[in-house]
């Protein structure tokens, strides 16, 4: 049965919607990224999916933002990620084009003859470009390994997300914590300063003499100064994090949690990251489909042949004649121009991805030893400062706490040694910090999670 030409193309209208929904290549890369970070990620569009959306950013505000709620906040708020994911419509509208034929080509006009004025002839033609319509399955070849390197880097750019969040969470959290610090260590500075301060004025200063109290108010003024900078850096921080999240309004009003997370035990055998990274980087997998597309952008410059071809129908009326009708072509002859230009153009572009991909591979092998080295380090100091220097110092304030009750020891000598308990403490969650950003950054370097990584790309032990 015949449809109505309407019905018709109705129906070739909404297939060309479908065709160019990237709704397919969107859910790829968040299937690709979801499983390396172990989450759900998902990017739908609909007018129920964006409620959804706000209820689930609202309900992860009103509590504590760890670092899981942050990233997951990030994937679907953050402006520059969700301007990236419309790449995939631009690459999933080139696949589609690729795959139609040249639009067809119609011409013709009035013929007036100049012996009778009156007499009005017509000639039309109709043409399409038949060489193009060959090289249809090379450009679609060529078309879907540029959408597969867009997905893979939309993949890519999401575990970016992650760790800059993460490490902004990490951020945030230690510069609340220093402060907390500096502020104790400000407090008792300013109260050694202004004790000081009053004996000198009352002439009960004893043994202090002008040398130490201007030492103590030496000390008060870079523990103000501290105060200071320890302020802004929580601001610098949260602001951080607030551009991360992409968030504004009272949004910005999160609670942090009150401390970094606890180290763990222990971590996992680093020793084959580096083959664990080229194995599974989306980076260099997008490289690699880029590679692809390009090598197939020089085949296809090289088989366009240098000879253009249209066929087509032409047609002729003429008064009191019958109308003609027949077959045409049209050659384009190659005098000028013969395709060198653009197949010297592929092949030095193919050239250059080659050697890029080889230098980035190399970068990232580096780049997997820097941050391998510096978690290693950064562990090491945290475990020391907290299983030796921290007790350490909790320790000597409570034996000064002794000499101090025994009359030995000077309130000034106390006050110094709870201040170097709070720096040390300072300088734990410095390390700490330190460590879980290099965790986080190791991750995004080898592409994953550290221990589902390693399980997944486990060499066989030899028995």
């Amino acid at each position: 049965m015949r449809r109505p030409a309407s019905v018709g193309l109705a129906l070739a209208i909404a297939s060309s919607a479908c065709a160019t929904s990237p709704d397919k290549a969107r859910s790829e890369a968040a299937n690709l990224a979801g499983e390396r970070l172990e989450r759900m990620v998902s990017w739908e569009q609909s007018t129920e999916a964006d409620r959804e959306v706000d209820r689930r950013v609202r309900e992860l505000l009103a509590g504590e933002l760890s670092p899981e709620a942050a990233v997951e906040i990030a994937l679907v708020r953050n402006p520059e990620l969700l301007a990236d994911l419309e790449n995939l419509g631009i690459a999933q509208a080139d696949l589609v084009e690729a795959g139609l034929l040249d639009n067809i080509h119609l011409g013709g006009g009035p013929r007036f003859s100049l012996a009778t004025p009156t007499a009005l002839a017509w000639e039309f033609d109709a043409a399409v470009s038949f060489i193009h319509a060959l090289l249809i399955p090379l450009k679609r070849k060529v078309a879907k390994a540029q959408l597969r390197d867009v997905t893979l880097r939309i993949a890519h750019a999401v575990l970016e997300l992650d760790t800059h969040v993460r490490e902004a969470v990490f951020d945030a959290i230690a510069a609340e914590r220093t402060l907390e610090f500096r502020q104790a260590a400000a407090e008792l500075a300013e109260a050694a300063a202004e004790l000081a301060r009053r004996q000198a004025a009352t002439g009960v200063a004893g043994t202090l003499n002008e040398l130490k109290r201007s030492e103590l108010e030496a000390a008060e003024a870079e523990a103000r100064g501290a105060l200071q900078l320890a302020q802004v850096a929580v601001v610098e921080a949260r602001e951080h994090l607030v551009r991360a999240l992409g968030i504004f309004g009272k949004d910005v009003e999160f609670r942090l949690p009150k401390a970094l997370p606890k180290l763990p035990d222990d971590d996992p055998d680093l020793g084959e990251l580096e083959r664990i990274a080229m194995r599974q980087r989306f980076d260099l997998q997008a490289q690699r489909a880029e590679l692809d597309a390009l090598s197939g952008a020089v085949r296809l410059a090289r088989r366009n042949p240098f000879v253009q071809v249209d066929i087509g129908i032409v047609g002729e009326t003429d008064p009191g004649d019958p109308t003609s009708l027949g077959p045409f072509f049209e050659l384009e002859i190659p005098i000028f121009n013969w395709g060198q230009a653009d197949v010297a153009r592929a092949e030095a572009m193919l050239r250059q991805v080659e050697r890029r991909l080889r230098g980035r591979a190399i970068d990232v092998r580096s780049e997997v030893r820097v941050q391998r080295a510096r978690m290693v380090a950064e562990r090491r100091l945290a475990e020391y400062e907290r299983d030796r220097v921290v007790p350490m110092r909790k320790r000597m304030v409570e034996l000064g706490q002794e000499r101090y009750d025994a009359m030995l020891f000077s309130v000034y000598e106390l006050i110094d040694l709870k201040i170097r308990e709070f720096e040390s403490r300072a300088e734990l969650v410095e390390h700490l910090q330190g460590y879980f950003r290099a965790r986080a950054e190791l991750e995004l370097a080898i592409g994953g999670r550290l221990e589902s990584s390693i399980k997944r790309y486990a060499r066989p032990k030899e028995r």
